[in-house]
């Protein structure tokens, strides 16, 4: 069977640029009696020309199949030209209302996925006699185009928008399959074991099947492996194997080894065994996680062993084989391509059978086999069953459908750009009907033209995203409207204004929900966004316009700890406690190395477990070993210079500190105090002989200097405690100790009920306050600046520079003030009511 386009003889025919090549200067085609047939027809049949001209010289029974067409739309005309090799004497005309024919120029595959969606639905509406499987989607890359596909039409808005679809030719490699975890899984194998590269073999659906894990044990293993600080390395005997030092320190072993002992025995951050500090987690339900664990652990280390040696093709299918039985479990959507990588690793057998090659390989030749292998091989099972069909741009695929898409029809895309090698001879001297693949797209897209029944739509990348250039379609599209504006007219309008649909870069632009506008779409979604748009704000609206009703009244028995995290960040304690609103994102993020430095975050803990074993009197070489065992701390030489850094800073902190302790225990205070309608409770726990004493190894915040005076404020008003001084200590900018002293005032009960005001204020409403910019501009108010400086620079803690973040950085402070561009009266007035007696009742010891 041969898809001809022609009934009659075309093997004389001839582009235009054919034509230029043979006649003279200003001679006339007619005379010269060469023949022009319709521009696209002559343009892009060269291959098939070729083919059936070279046909006509053999020895064949012919049996034509040929159908008239009726000529009622502009593809129809067309292929009837094409199908009777007619000569175009003058144009058409064409109804303002044909739409067999049209292009849509887009500026990203997911937009035209979009627009496709939107395109079909209209098809559907306005003709109830068309069926899913009437329609054909093709696109000369499948795998591009692919996670668009699923994402557009697996999850319309509503079901009766959902559009049945199947997709075909698409490799097995593309999206995120069981068969790039396995190939992740063999990269694993010769590689450092990192936790990045582990997690997501952890994620793999077929993996959590196989082994029984739920998304709360994934999020509990990943809350382990950073609280363990595993990086990489199954244990210092692998380090070695890599030609580096054997330390144990941050491998899998390490970790696994600190998990486990934290389940026989507590370890309380002091007590080791055998060089191992227990994690103290692990108890109840965890533990049958924990077992889940290490199981898949153990056969993760094993592969490293098993694919580690060189083998002949049968045993390396007998290993692949095992390591899919194990750690896989697949599905019904990933059914088939669970069989499609069975069917590759049996066939590595099959392979020396047949060829009796009995070398042994290694594992980089056998992995990328199977990459290329799968990246060729691409599943049939979803064309043509029944529904919209997405497939490859390929010749055999030129099947009679009411209607043909194709998309991704981009300038450089298609024709296929092929890259013949130096060595071919056949291209040194070509002869008719050698293949060449340009040739090849030219002649498919012009049988698909001819496969269109009722409609083809074409769709492409035609605008930049990001500055709305335009970019040129495929140079077969370009030719393709260049023919229909020779061959048809319409009186109303241009014709490429009528074939050429030019669409907005995004979905919810006014254009597409416009009275007369030509642009239109289905979706509530983007209509309710286009209609925020039109929404008239205050540029200085916030989250919260009005305030919310009073709270109950059990919020004005109020914890001190309540009082003190409310002062530290209003917003978020608004958030939490009466919209329970919670804007926290777990930080998933990884190391796959080592510490080489203390900073931030590691150095911080690095001085708090310091002090802690200080406090306790853990011995300087114990505190080392804990550290050490911890896995705070770099390796080798570098770990120990870092440790004794830390330690001579923390155990000076530690020296200056006892001074204000006066070496006694802390004790715990009681304390409730009734304030108005308010009744204020507190358990002091860091009383030093009745004087409080507040210390962190870190640099002192706005918001320990709130905490403090709160507690202190609390203290002084309760009649039966000793009114002494309070003390906050902490490092200062070249981490050397720095400790505060805060006076008693005999105001203590006026100014705390203000800071309760302000609280029950803060319930409501968003409260202007901000912990850096409001204690900046106290500061310099008080320090005698004058207002504007003192706005100046409280902006700049509120918004942050290049180089330091702002209030505002925060979530809850951004939601509930997100458009503040000034410091109003209110900001100012809270900012001296709070931290205004703080300021003025404290001195630098």
């Amino acid at each position: 069977f041969l898809l001809n386009p022609c009934r009659e003889y075309w093997g004389d025919i001839l582009s235009q640029k054919e034509t230029s090549k043979i006649l003279k200067p200003g001679a006339d085609p007619e005379e010269s009696h060469l023949f022009q047939a319709n521009p696209i027809f002559s343009s892009l049949g060269k291959s098939g020309r070729e083919f059936f001209d070279l046909l006509t010289e053999k020895n064949y029974h012919n049996e034509p199949l040929f159908e008239d067409i009726e000529k009622e739309k502009m593809l129809s005309h067309l292929q009837s030209q094409i199908l009777d090799l007619e000569e175009q004497n003058e144009k058409i005309r064409i109804k303002k209302e044909d739409p067999s024919i049209q292009v849509h120029s887009c500026h990203s595959p997911m937009r035209e996925i979009e627009v496709l969606h939107d395109q079909l639905l209209f098809m559907f509406e306005n003709n109830k006699d068309l069926k899913p499987h009437d329609i054909i989607v093709m696109t000369p890359d499948i795998n591009t185009y692919a996670p668009f596909i699923r994402a557009v039409f697996e999850s319309p808005e509503h079901e009766n928008k959902k559009i049945p679809f199947s997709m075909s030719d698409a490799s097995l490699l593309s999206g995120n399959s069981i068969i790039n975890t396995f190939l992740s899984l063999i990269d694993l194998s010769r590689g450092r074991f990192g936790v990045t590269e582990v997690i997501p073999i952890l994620e793999s659906p077929a993996v959590q099947k196989k082994f029984c894990f739920s998304e709360t044990d994934i999020s509990l293993i990943k809350s382990w492996l950073e609280e363990t600080r595993i990086r990489w390395g199954i244990n210092s005997e692998s380090k070695t194997g890599l030609g580096l030092p054997p330390f144990p320190q941050n491998t899998w072993q390490a970790g696994l080894d600190r998990l486990l002992l934290g389940y026989a025995l507590p370890g309380q951050n002091r007590d080791m065994f055998s060089g191992i500090l227990p994690f103290d987690e692990i108890e109840g339900s965890s533990a049958q996680t924990l077992g889940r664990f290490i199981k898949f652990t153990e056969a993760l280390f094993s592969i490293s062993k098993e694919l580690s040696h060189s083998k002949g093709l049968k045993q390396w299918s007998s290993a692949l084989i095992e390591i899919l039985k194990t750690f896989f479990e697949p599905d019904d959507e990933n059914r088939q391509k669970m069989r499609s990588l069975t069917e590759a690793v049996l066939e590595l057998e099959n392979i020396q059978t047949l060829s009796g090659f009995n070398n042994k390989l290694t594992l980089e030749i056998i992995r990328e086999h199977l990459k290329t292998l799968l990246n060729q091989k691409s599943s049939s099972s979803g064309f043509m069953i029944g529904s919209v069909t997405f497939c490859a741009m390929e010749s055999s695929r030129s099947i009679p459908a009411k209607v043909i898409c194709l998309i991704g029809m981009n300038d450089g895309t298609f024709p296929r750009l092929s890259y013949e090698p130096g060595f071919n001879l056949i291209s040194a001297k070509p002869q008719v009907c050698d293949p060449l693949s340009k040739n090849e797209d030219r002649y498919l897209f012009l049988e698909t033209l001819m496969s269109a029944s009722e409609k083809l739509y074409i769709s492409y990348i035609g605008q930049h995203v990001r500055d709305n250039s335009i970019i040129p379609p495929s140079v077969i599209v370009s030719e393709l409207m260049d023919c229909l504006e020779e061959t048809f007219t319409l009186p109303e309008k241009e014709l490429r204004e009528h074939l050429l649909t030019t669409h907005r870069l995004q979905p919810f632009n006014p254009d597409y929900f416009s009275k007369g506008s030509s642009l239109f779409s289905y979706s509530k979604e983007s209509l309710h966004c286009t209609k925020a748009l039109f929404k008239k704000e205050h540029t200085d609206s916030g989250f919260i316009e009005d305030s919310l009703p009073l709270p109950e009244e059990e919020f004005k028995t109020v914890n001190i700890k309540d009082l003190s995290n409310f002062f530290a960040n209003p917003s978020k304690f608004l958030l939490h406690n009466r919209l329970n609103l919670s804007l926290k994102i777990q930080d998933e993020s990884f190391e796959d190395r080592e510490n080489f430095t203390l900073e931030a975050l590691e150095r911080y803990n690095v001085d708090q477990a310091l002090l802690n074993g200080l406090s306790a009197r853990i011995e300087r070489e114990d505190l080392f070993k804990l550290a050490k065992a911890s896995g705070m701390l770099p390796h080798g030489t570098v770990g120990e210079y870092e440790y004794e850094k830390a330690f001579k800073t923390i155990s000076d902190f530690s020296d200056s500190l006892e001074k204000h302790l006066k070496d006694k225990e802390p004790q715990t205070l009681q304390v409730e105090i009734n304030l108005g309608d308010f009744t204020l409770k507190s358990s002091a726990n860091y009383l030093f002989e009745n004087q409080l004493v507040k210390y962190r190894c870190a640099k002192i915040k706005p918001k320990d200097m709130l905490s403090l005076w709160i507690e202190h404020l609390a203290l002084g008003a309760a009649s039966d405690t000793a009114k002494e001084n309070s003390i906050l200590a902490g490092l200062d900018q070249k981490r050397k100790f720095q400790a505060w002293e805060y006076f008693q005032i005999d105001n203590s009960k006026a100014v705390l009920e203000s800071l309760l005001s302000l609280y029950y204020k803060g319930l409501t409403k968003p409260l202007s306050f901000f912990p850096s910019a409001s204690f900046t501009y106290a500061e310099k108010i008080i320090n005698g600046k004058d207002e504007i400086t003192a706005l100046q620079a409280a902006k700049i803690e509120l918004l942050g520079t290049e180089y330091i973040s702002g209030d505002l950085n925060d979530p809850y402070l951004n939601l509930c003030f997100k458009n503040r561009d000034s410091l109003d009266k209110e900001f100012m007035e809270t900012a001296l009511t709070v931290y205004g007696p703080i300021i003025e009742n404290r001195k630098k010891l």
